[in-house]
């Protein structure tokens, strides 16, 4: 059982204790997001604006749980002004990154969201990487940004087979749905690689 000793519902971060360990799990919670932490650490971020201890026992099965348990306090508790704005900050720091910033965010589509098959987040950041300053202003970033779009593409398309095999249409099959949706996600990013 996983019991969530901590949980700053604004951001969806937690502390956790994973057996007889604690850790800090915070997004897009992976294993490279939830570092083991000290005693000293929980009474650290107790003493932090948003963080709070558990008022009851909240225990968990497995991982899994808690994670979809802390995204559904964290959407109860944003409101869609805050979503919205944090939203348009995120855009606006992709569009003005570095280019070792946004080689990095592309080692992490790479490394996470594609092996997890996580398509839409993987299109959503591309395409606005692909129109960011250093895409446009250094030409082998906007390659590498070109060629992830592309792979992503391909990718999913193959996901996509491999899910209708086993469906009768397109229509009566909503993965297939999404994921038509995500390629029209792709087809704008690569309308945006086309020369002006």
């Amino acid at each position: 059982m996983i019991k969530i000793i901590a949980i700053s519902p604004g951001d969806g971060w937690a502390v956790v204790q994973m057996e007889k360990n604690l850790r800090l799990l915070r997004p897009p919670y992976s294993d490279d997001c939830c570092p083991l932490i000290q005693d000293a650490d929980v009474i650290r971020l107790l003493s932090e604006p948003g963080f709070d201890a558990a008022t009851e026992e909240i225990a968990m099965p497995d991982l899994p749980s808690v994670t979809a348990y802390l995204k559904n306090i964290t959407v109860k508790t944003a409101s869609e002004e805050q979503l919205a704005q944090a939203g348009k900050a995120g855009r606006q720091l992709l569009m003005s990154a570095p280019p070792d910033r946004i080689r990095h965010s592309l080692e992490r589509i790479k490394n996470e969201l594609l092996p997890d098959k996580q398509f839409g987040p993987a299109l959503n950041v591309l395409v606005i990487l692909i129109q960011s300053d250093a895409a446009n202003s250094d030409a082998q970033l906007r390659r590498e940004i070109s060629e992830l779009l592309e792979f992503c593409n391909t990718r999913m398309q193959q996901v996509v087979k491999e899910k209708t095999k086993s469906q009768f249409s397109c229509l009566e099959n909503p993965i297939t749905a999404s994921y038509e949706k995500m390629a029209a996600r792709i087809a704008y990013g690569l309308q945006v690689l086309q020369p002006i």
